[in-house]
């Protein structure tokens, strides 16, 4: 199935008219070069997202993190001993997109989404995701938010 961006994956309708929009055109071939710099790109890109940051919880399970605010969020939990998961589910929005949350808090029966900078522009999928009835917490400021948290 042909993607148009992550998470996003066009009907069978919009796929037929895209083959078919582009049946017969020629297209002018990549050169080596720009092939070149397509492929290390790629492989910046890919050992990018394969370093993280371990994390040994208070369990003994070991987590990955992609950033040290998930790691600092983890930690919080830990000494809260609250019982938490890392990205357990991949939620279906009404729109037709994936949505990974960072954290379920087993005690809150809720799913976390942690910010370092108040959303980064990503707002669409989680709002979207609220407003679909799933209970999700937007936190941007670790500290504040769990000693709140654990007092309600």
């Amino acid at each position: 199935m042909i993607a148009a961006r992550a998470g996003y994956r066009h009907s069978a309708d919009t796929i037929a008219k895209i083959r078919a929009s582009n049946l017969g055109k020629k297209h002018k071939p990549m050169p080596e070069s720009a092939k070149r710099k397509l492929s290390i790109a790629g492989a910046e890109t890919i050992k990018r997202w394969r370093k993280r940051i371990e994390h040994l919880d208070r369990l003994g399970r070991l987590w990955k993190f992609r950033s040290t605010w998930e790691l600092r969020f983890a930690q919080k939990l830990d000494v809260a001993e609250l019982t938490w998961s890392f990205e357990p589910h991949r939620l279906l929005l009404s729109t037709g997109r994936v949505y990974v949350p960072d954290f379920w808090v087993e005690e809150w029966a809720t799913y976390v989404e942690i910010k370092g900078f108040d959303g980064w522009g990503s707002k669409g999928k989680w709002q979207q995701a609220q407003t679909d009835g799933h209970p999700i917490l937007l936190i941007s400021d670790i500290e504040t938010e769990i000693h709140t948290l654990n007092e309600s």
